[in-house]
């Protein structure tokens, strides 16, 4: 997926997540953040990894989700030039980015009940500009 543009989004009562991109398939995650276990094995970058690049979501309004916002890239393929802006999410649990690159977050503003409001794993180059 890329070159994608999303905006002018209002959202009520999301029983996940209110932005999710999510590289593995069904969800699944070498990083079981609650056991601390980190895969360390990689496939190799074939025509069939996938890849998220170039993504652009604005003007977007969450009230009431389970995450405000999961970005999961792979480690061998991370998410690459995701941009958020004039975003504003309530939600049980915050941000979470793994596996990305060229992240932009611009005015956006997430009001999460537990746990902190942006956690990063493996993330670089990113402008995390995040208020709570």
């Amino acid at each position: 997926m890329e070159k994608i543009f999303v905006s002018d989004i209002r959202m009520t009562g999301i029983p996940g997540d209110a932005i999710n991109f999510n590289l593995y398939y069904g969800g699944k995650s070498p990083f079981d953040e609650t056991a601390g276990n980190i895969e360390t094995n990689f496939p190799s970058v074939t025509d069939a990894t996938p890849q998220f690049r170039d993504i652009h979501l604005e003007n977007i309004i969450c009230r009431g989700a389970q995450n405000a916002i999961v970005l999961q890239g792979l480690p061998e393929m991370p998410l690459r030039d995701i941009t958020l802006k004039n975003i504003s999410i309530t939600s049980e649990k915050g941000v979470s980015v793994t596996d990305a690159e060229n992240i932009s977050f611009e005015n956006v503003r997430v009001e999460n009940q537990t746990g902190e409001a942006l956690k990063t794993f493996r993330v670089k180059n990113c402008q995390l500009d995040l208020t709570k």
